[in-house]
C-alpha cells in the first residue's frame, strides 16, 4: 500500500495550524505539536483512497495561507 501525507516544520508551526489541523484531525493541540516535532506526518491516507486525498486537498489549501506545503511519498 502506498501513502501520501503532509508534515509541518517545527520552526513554521503555530497554533493556528494546530487549529486547522484538528479540523481534520480529532487530535489535542499538545498531540499535534508532538507529531509535528517528531517530524511525523499530521495528515496521511493510502494514495488510492479519493476521500483521503480530498480532505489532504482541503487541509493543503486551508494551510497554504501560512506556508509552502510539499507533499511527500513513502
Amino acid at each position: 500500500m502506498r501513502t501520501v501525507g503532509l508534515k509541518l516544520e517545527s520552526s513554521v508551526f503555530t497554533a493556528t495550524m494546530a487549529k486547522i489541523i484538528r479540523k481534520y484531525q480529532e487530535l489535542p493541540i499538545s498531540q499535534i505539536k508532538q507529531i509535528v516535532s517528531n517530524n511525523d506526518y499530521v495528515y496521511k491516507c493510502d494514495i488510492i483512497r479519493a476521500n483521503g486525498i480530498k480532505t489532504l486537498l482541503h487541509v493543503k489549501k486551508d494551510l497554504s495561507n501560512f506556508i509552502d506545503l510539499k507533499f511527500n511519498e513513502y
